[in-house]
């Protein structure tokens, strides 16, 4: 965001400096970016210890993937994300562009949208200007802080996690954001681990290891199960039957487990659950079809795509491509 090359006025990069719509989505953008501060962080841990970058090309996990080396923008983000940039321009006439994106086998879920995607696909996905496809895979554990309004670095003592259901591990690395002393011992680290067994989903919070000194004494946690619609919860901490507060607000199981010591121990058992699907299919069209920049009456016209596929390719391509993304999600 900085730029100290010019002594242009008109050359600053500060959200403020920009038409109204792209203010708020800049300015959202950000919060989130500092949001993600103990993702990022654990990932930048990653590349000191393993030379391993927080941004990658798809070849370097798919390195014998044809489509891996034609993702050209497309990148993971650390371990949990795949972001597919769109650097087309926007179509005046559908009010979008699109990015072509291969995703790897499994199960991937669009992290603003909630769209769910099948893996060893090809899939041009459209968007409008407020967002591109972020890609979290099946058992992704985000770590995030709940601040989003200070310039606060310190390890949070609400922390806010998005978990997708499969089988994951996840260890959040902290420590005292100053000084070196990590390369002597001062960091700590916390397992996250979420399992999958066909309609039971179990996450855990594990004992933190390491210097706890670098952390909260007492941690605040918001468990997102974003791809959960509802379920049975049960939580134990240390063994003993525990509480929390439950949201239901959003769609989906979001659990306030309070005052979490780093040596607790604490398991979330969700069975019985109704996972999260794609909207119906009508549903969906009709939501992309809405954002075209053409007449009602003309909209109305793509009737015939909401009940008869085979419609799909008398449309002209500017509308038809973004209409195939919505189609391949029904596909199998």
């Amino acid at each position: 965001m900085r730029l100290h090359s010019t002594a242009n006025e008109f050359m600053g990069k500060e959200p403020w400096k920009y038409s109204a719509p792209i203010q708020k989505i800049a300015t959202e953008n950000l919060r989130l970016r500092h949001k993600l501060l103990p993702y990022i962080y654990t990932m930048n841990r990653r590349t000191q210890k393993d030379g391993r970058a927080i941004c990658e090309p798809m070849y370097y996990n798919y390195p014998k993937e044809e489509n891996a080396y034609k993702a050209k923008n497309e990148y993971f983000f650390g371990t949990e994300l795949i972001v597919a940039p769109i650097t087309e321009h926007t179509n005046s006439e559908i009010g979008m562009a699109g990015a072509s994106v291969w995703l790897p086998e499994g199960r991937y879920t669009d992290i603003f949208n909630g769209r769910i995607y099948s893996g060893n696909s090809v899939v041009k996905m459209f968007r409008d200007i407020s967002t591109i496809p972020v890609l979290a895979k099946e058992g992704a554990i985000i770590p995030m802080s709940r601040n989003d309004r200070k310039n606060d670095i310190s390890n949070p003592k609400d922390m806010e996690l998005l978990i997708f259901r499969g089988n994951n591990e996840f260890r959040l690395y902290e420590d005292d954001n100053e000084t070196n002393n990590y390369e002597n011992g001062v960091y700590c680290e916390t397992p996250f681990t979420v399992k999958e067994d066909n309609s039971t989903v179990m996450f855990t919070i594990g004992k933190a290891e390491g210097n706890v000194s670098v952390v909260p004494e007492k941690r605040n946690y918001h468990l997102k199960f974003r791809d959960i619609v509802e379920g049975t919860v049960n939580i134990t901490v240390n063994g003993e039957k525990a509480s929390a507060e439950k949201i239901n607000k959003n769609g989906f199981i979001e659990l306030v487990i309070k005052n979490v010591k780093p040596d607790d121990e604490v398991n979330v058992t969700l069975s019985v659950c109704t996972y999260l699907a794609n909207k119906e299919k009508r549903e969906e069209l009709i939501d992309v079809i809405s954002k075209f920049q053409i007449n009602n009456e003309n909209k109305r016209l793509f009737n015939e795509v909401l009940t008869n596929d085979t419609f799909m390719s008398k449309i002209p391509k500017k509308y038809r491509e973004p209409l195939t993304e919505i189609a391949s999600l029904y596909r199998g």
